[in-house]
């Protein structure tokens, strides 16, 4: 019930101050792409450590394709910021 409350005053304040639910949308679609590049370098950090893993430890090439992605999303990320920044 709290949590419910706490999303219609979220909702109502929105509302009040006239902000575009299609904007914030896409800001927080942004904030989840940001937050991605970190999260999967921590998981690929993690996947070599035995005392995490055991003997499962993950072989180089999923570990080379895991900093590829995560480079790959880093780059799009600074273009992005770029290209908000100079438009």
């Amino acid at each position: 019930m709290a949590l419910m409350a706490v999303g219609l005053i979220a909702a109502l304040s929105l509302f009040a101050f006239h902000f575009e639910p299609v904007r914030i949308l896409y800001l927080s679609a942004v904030f989840n792409g940001a937050t991605v590049a970190p999260v999967i370098v921590l998981i690929a950090q993690l996947s070599i450590k035995p005392p995490v893993v055991g003997e499962l430890r993950t072989h180089w090439t999923l570990r080379a394709g895991t900093w590829a992605a995560a480079a790959a999303m880093s780059l799009v990320l600074f273009a992005w910021l770029a290209s908000e920044v100079l438009s």
